[in-house]
C-alpha cells in the first residue's frame, strides 16, 4: 500500500478516535440529540472520515473495494456534508455505537499491513 494511502487511512483513524472521545460521556441517542456541540463535532469528523476514505479509495482502489465498511463511511460523510435527511441523529448514534469500532479495527489493520 502506498504511503499516501496510509496517510489518508491515518486521517480517517484519527477522526474516528476523536468521535469516540467526543461521545464517551454521552449515554445514548437522546443524550446525543440534546448535545448540539457534540453533534457538530461528530458530524464534522464523519465528513473528514468520508473525505479521507474517498482519497484512499482513489489512491488504491483495489485494496479499498474489498472493504465494505469503506463505502458505508464514504457515503455517510457525503450525506452529512450535503445536509441530506439520511443523517439523522439516530443513524449517526447507531453508526458511532455499532460500526465505528469495526471501522477503527479495520483501519488499524490496513495501516499496519504490508
Amino acid at each position: 500500500m502506498r504511503l499516501e494511502t496510509k496517510a489518508a487511512l491515518w486521517d480517517a483513524l484519527s477522526a474516528s478516535q476523536d468521535i469516540q472521545q467526543f461521545t464517551s460521556r454521552l449515554y445514548g441517542p437522546d443524550d446525543y440529540e440534546r448535545n448540539k456541540m457534540a453533534q457538530a463535532a461528530v458530524e464534522r469528523k464523519f465528513e473528514i472520515i468520508g473525505e479521507a476514505l474517498s482519497r484512499a479509495k482513489r489512491l488504491d482502489p483495489n485494496s479499498m473495494e474489498r472493504e465494505p465498511y469503506i463505502r458505508r463511511f464514504i457515503d455517510l460523510g457525503g450525506i452529512i456534508s450535503r445536509g441530506s435527511e439520511g443523517a439523522s441523529s439516530t443513524t449517526i448514534w447507531e453508526t458511532v455505537e455499532f460500526y465505528l469500532p469495526i471501522l477503527i479495527e479495520l483501519l488499524r489493520h490496513l495501516i499496519e499491513s504490508d
